[in-house]
């Protein structure tokens, strides 16, 4: 439901910063991300690409791998074996007579066996061509060093996000602050890459701005309309204005000829008609018409 709201992004708040430079990049994002952590009712702030995800390289020695008689091929295979299954190297499946369903078979060292780096040198090494086993370690070197947790993309360019949420504060008022560090460094990016605020924000922002748009459209439709109508640009108030000159008006307490009061409060309101030639009654029940074009 959250991610639907969002667009299909896992937060409300996306600051993606994309170009070639991943490094440069990662570096304005940390910088973003310590001043974003003070920014009123924004919480849980991350870097979605982790740069740093630990990772163990492994590189096989072919010359000392080919004196015990093992391929790279053999290492590689003894290793997803012990690491993964052997539903990995050679897929094996039993069919159950009873019931007529296929379970895998997989034959894999137990988790708790590999513990530390030594018990991934510790892996035996076996190959069909040799009877004898070998260890890992007799034939590859092990290093730690790291990699890109997850790698993303837009429009083919890598990309780094730094998702946010929004909690106890207004949508506008966060992305206002988040939009002014975001341009604050821009400066900061390195030659070719891009930041882009996206999300519910970004969102809003457009909602808002065709919103305003359509209203401004529909007041010069309606401007418009009232100009070829009354056939001027200014005066069309004026013939406004005179159009409301027609409508009745209440003329003044009067009283019955018997000398009564009318109304339920004493006093009797009549309609008097200002526009030339209407009919204006009078309180003794005759009538009087209002200025001719003869005078009379």
């Amino acid at each position: 439901m959250t991610q639907t709201l969002n667009f299909g992004l896992p937060a409300p708040v996306d600051i993606q910063i994309e170009g070639a430079d991943v490094a440069g990049n990662t570096k304005v994002a940390g910088a973003m991300l310590s001043e974003l952590r003070h920014v009123p009712g924004l919480t849980d702030i991350r870097v979605q690409e982790q740069q740093d995800y630990p990772k163990l390289h492994i590189n096989v020695d072919r010359t000392k791998a080919s004196q015990a008689g093992f391929t790279e091929h053999d290492v590689v295979n003894s290793m997803l074996v012990a690491l993964s299954g052997s539903f990995q190297v050679s897929p094996m499946y039993y069919l159950n007579p009873k019931n007529g369903v296929q379970y895998s078979i997989v034959v894999q060292n137990p988790q708790y066996g590999v513990q530390s780096d030594q018990d991934i040198k510790n892996i035996p090494v076996s190959s069909s061509n040799q009877a004898h086993q070998g260890l890992l370690t007799d034939v590859s070197t092990i290093h730690r060093t790291m990699e890109p947790g997850s790698i993303n993309h837009y429009n083919i360019r890598r990309v780094v996000d730094i998702y946010a949420a929004v909690q106890g504060r207004d949508l506008g008022a966060v992305g206002r602050e988040v939009n002014r560090i975001v341009d604050g460094h821009k400066k900061e990016l390195p030659r070719g890459s891009f930041v882009t605020l996206r999300g519910q924000f970004g969102t809003m922002q457009s909602a808002y701005m065709g919103l305003i748009g359509g209203l401004i459209f529909s007041i010069l439709l309606v401007y418009m309309l009232i100009v070829v109508n009354f056939q001027s640009w200014l005066d069309h108030s004026a013939g406004l204005y005179a159009d409301r000159r027609q409508l009745p008006v209440l003329a003044g307490p009067i009283r019955h000829r018997d000398g009564v009061a009318g109304g339920a409060c004493g006093h009797r309101y009549v309609p008097v008609y200002h526009a030339h030639g209407a009919e204006r009654p009078r309180s003794d029940g005759s009538h009087h018409v209002h200025g001719g074009s003869d005078g009379k």
